[in-house]
């Protein structure tokens, strides 16, 4: 799906070519009332088809994962991770701001000045 200038989605046209067993085996199933039209039924198919590959990509990392190497999980493991939590957080929270907040004011990241509120 697309936008237009107002940012609402547009949907796009696709045409397909099916041979009449197929035509009909759509028709039959917009027919039992679950789909509104072929267009919906088929939007159908590949929402599930996107949610197969995505649960398919998935149970591969964690395959990958599981065959790697094995950590015995101990306090100190879990110490490690929060560190790691902890400065991964503190990173993304500096990214991209103009400005963090104190608890006495502002903080400017391009002059390292702090401002104090009025």
């Amino acid at each position: 799906m697309s936008k237009n200038e107002k940012g609402t989605s547009v949907m796009e046209t696709l045409t397909i070519s099916l041979s009449a067993a197929q035509k009909a085996f759509v028709d039959e199933q917009v027919a039992t009332g679950k789909f509104r039209s072929p267009s919906d039924y088929m939007a159908k198919l590949l929402e599930r088809a996107e949610i197969r590959e995505e649960r398919e990509r998935i149970n591969a990392l964690l395959e990958e994962g599981l065959a790697g190497k094995r950590k015995e999980i101990t306090p100190e493991f879990w110490e490690e991770l929060r560190q790691e939590i902890r400065a991964s957080t503190k990173e993304k929270r500096h990214e991209g701001k103009s400005d963090t907040r104190t608890r006495r004011g502002t903080r400017s990241s391009r002059t390292g000045k702090t401002h104090q509120p009025r």
